[in-house]
């Protein structure tokens, strides 16, 4: 959830706190309400009061609509194929798990880190990687794009719109 998000529902929770201990005092007579609620509801304050409710009903339906789309099915994973026996659909985490498994039949590879982001049309995967400095960058990275789109389509059954490679580091040796 969004820092936005987060700030708001804590603010709501406060409100909420604080309502429900004012009606926990009232129950144990630790004060009496009807004076404040008569002070709230007279004909100079209505107005304001019915302003703060709306607000706090508003601000508890985004809240509620909030928190539902956290837990949309778009991060149970990536469609690979949907039709009339159902859908499959792989895990980010599998997919990263094909490109390991792909990048490590190019020598001179030490270390990678793939992101997936998807949209309507496939996927775009970025690399970010670590290779000797003895190896050709151009040709290690077009071997790299090359094998990673390859696995994903031909073994993942995924559309793949960019593999982009990102040299970050030089690690000597083998």
């Amino acid at each position: 959830m969004p820092l936005f998000w987060r700030l708001l529902l804590s603010i709501y929770n406060i409100i909420i706190i604080l309502v429900a201990g004012a009606l926990l005092a009232a129950s144990f007579n630790a004060f009496a309400p009807l004076p404040y609620l008569e002070t709230a509801l007279n004909d100079q304050n209505r107005l304001l009061t019915a302003v703060v409710a709306l607000l706090i009903i508003f601000l508890a339906v985004v809240l509620l609509i909030q928190s539902w789309k956290t837990f949309s099915s778009d991060d149970d994973g990536i469609v690979v194929q949907e039709g009339l026996l159902g859908q499959v659909t792989m895990t980010v985490a599998a997919i990263e798990l094909l490109i390991m498994k792909s990048v490590r039949q190019i020598d001179g590879i030490k270390d990678i880190r793939p992101k997936i982001s998807k949209d309507k049309s496939g996927l775009t995967v970025k690399i970010e990687m670590m290779i000797n400095p003895e190896l050709n960058v151009p040709e290690v990275t077009a071997a790299t794009q090359k094998i990673v789109k390859e696995w994903l389509e031909n073994i993942g059954g995924l559309q793949v719109n960019a593999v982009k490679v990102r040299v970050d580091d030089f690690k000597a040796g083998k």
